[in-house]
């Protein structure tokens, strides 16, 4: 019942977003919705990200769908390539193995077992805990292993003997009981040093790690990029995902040719894209 209301929920917001962002007529935004949903698989939520309401159907049909493009993907990557993005265990322990520079990261916490072979260490205990940290470490980043859109993830900030975290304050030993409650029965945290954006980017952001996402094919066996884009945190948000515009972040176009950013863009409010 809670899944049904939800539904009919995200349709009416559609419909209301339709007729007060592109001036559609009830009936012409109904069918616009139903339309997306029907013909060409693309939900409430889509349509409004996607502001199908302002563009021909013509084109509909150019959109990447998740669900779609999911099937596609497994088709054309193999099942191990795939893990490596999916876990980002995996995907550590792959840069590794390759040499390729990456954030290094302190431990994993939680109930999750690595494999043997595996170059972290994982902590169960206060002691272990404190150990895996480095002098150095004013800064922590946690983070879930399987987790998406910066699901959870927090940041902990030493000053002098104390942390500050978003339980509050308190020791080391305080921070590892707030982020073994915080993990719930997930599988793990991953506890990385901080790292900041370097000084041209961190100004326009909330001071959050904001990264490039680039998306590339293989074509004769070679990598060509297709299209990338700057992730820009704002607010007081510790990370840079867009979350289909939940988070409020900001999403800015980069040029290949040139390297310039475009406009960023954000959602206008945060319960619907």
């Amino acid at each position: 019942m809670a899944n049904l209301i939800d539904s009919l929920t995200d349709y009416r917001l559609a419909i209301a977003t339709a007729r007060r962002e592109h001036k559609l007529s009830m009936p012409r935004a109904i069918r616009s919705v139903l339309t997306a949903k029907l013909r060409y698989g693309i939900g409430p939520r889509l349509h409004s990200l996607f502001e199908l309401s302002a563009k021909h159907e013509s084109g509909w049909d150019d959109y990447l769908i998740d669900e779609r493009l999911r099937v596609h993907l497994r088709r054309i990557n193999p099942a191990d390539t795939r893990e490596v993005v999916n876990d980002k265990l995996a995907f550590y322990e792959h840069c590794v193995a390759h040499r390729i520079d990456t954030v290094p990261i302190r431990c994993l916490l939680g109930s999750f077992t690595p494999s043997k072979s595996s170059p972290i260490a994982f902590v169960t205990t206060e002691e272990d805990f404190a150990n895996a940290l480095h002098p150095e470490d004013d800064q922590l980043f946690f983070k879930l292993v399987n987790g998406t859109w910066g699901l959870d993830a927090f940041m902990a900030t030493r000053k002098g003997s104390n942390w500050r975290f978003p339980g509050g304050t308190g020791t080391t030993s305080a921070l590892f009981s707030f982020a073994l409650a915080r993990l719930a029965g997930r599988r793990a945290w991953i506890v990385q040093p901080f790292v900041e954006s370097c000084p041209a980017v961190k100004c326009i952001t909330s001071g959050a790690l904001s990264t490039i996402r680039l998306i590339t094919a293989l074509r004769n066996g070679q990598p060509r990029p297709l299209f990338a884009n700057l992730r820009i945190s704002v607010g007081d948000n510790v990370t840079d995902n867009f979350a289909h515009g939940a988070s409020g972040n900001l999403v800015a176009p980069i040029d290949l040719q040139s390297g310039e950013l475009g406009p960023a863009r954000g959602p206008a409010r945060l319960d619907w894209p």
